[in-house]
């Protein structure tokens, strides 16, 4: 398979992940500050662009290894891409006052799918060691969700209320797992042939 279309959605998906923390940075700020609705509306909706871009990484990210993952990681994959689409459509009829039956539970299934999807499929690609940093990217991404789970809960039980705080919590895991990942599928065509190599000795 040409290494082309991977590394093209790595890009993409490298873009999210260094955009997710920042854009969240912003948002949190102008919600705090209050300045203008209309403002924070913008950040909102470039939030959810970045979840776009991850899903764009899902895409890349199995399309570069699906070779060498077994039916767990195929299946976390999946599960991790509906799981962002959910989080995108639900995103975006919130953000347009569109009236969605079941909002909290909607948001939370998604939010559920999107950690498990990402545990499955960020631990197989740490075996299927693919990418020149397979394991670090694969435990980042497995770890990212569940990290931010257990930071916001930290702050909650310490009493911390900061947005910025905030933001860096549920921003940067996941981000880094994105940007670590999209930096190897935008570099696969340089090193994919010492890998390959490597699987014939």
């Amino acid at each position: 398979m040409s290494k082309r279309l991977p590394s093209s959605l790595g890009f993409v998906s490298l873009i999210g992940g260094v955009l997710f923390p920042l854009l969240l940075l912003v948002l949190s700020s102008l919600l705090a500050g209050g300045p203008s609705a209309v403002l924070a509306g913008v950040a909102t909706r470039a939030v959810l662009v970045t979840f776009v871009f991850f899903l764009a990484g899902v895409a890349g990210l199995y399309l570069a290894q699906r070779d060498a993952l077994g039916i767990p990681g195929r299946a976390g994959a999946a599960v991790l891409a509906v799981g962002l689409l959910l989080t995108i459509v639900e995103g975006l009829l919130t953000a347009t006052d569109v009236a969605v039956p079941f909002e909290d539970v909607l948001a939370q299934g998604a939010a559920a799918l999107m950690v498990v999807g990402a545990v499955g499929f960020g631990t197989a690609t740490a075996r299927a060691e693919v990418l020149l940093h397979a394991r670090a990217g694969g435990v980042l991404l497995a770890a990212a969700l569940p990290a931010t789970f257990l930071g916001t809960l930290a702050m909650d039980v310490a009493g911390i209320q900061s947005t910025v705080l905030s933001a860096l919590v549920v921003g940067v895991p996941f981000g880094l797992a994105w940007t670590v990942i999209g930096f190897d599928l935008m570099t696969i065509r340089d090193y994919g042939q010492i890998v390959e190599g490597r699987e014939t000795t």
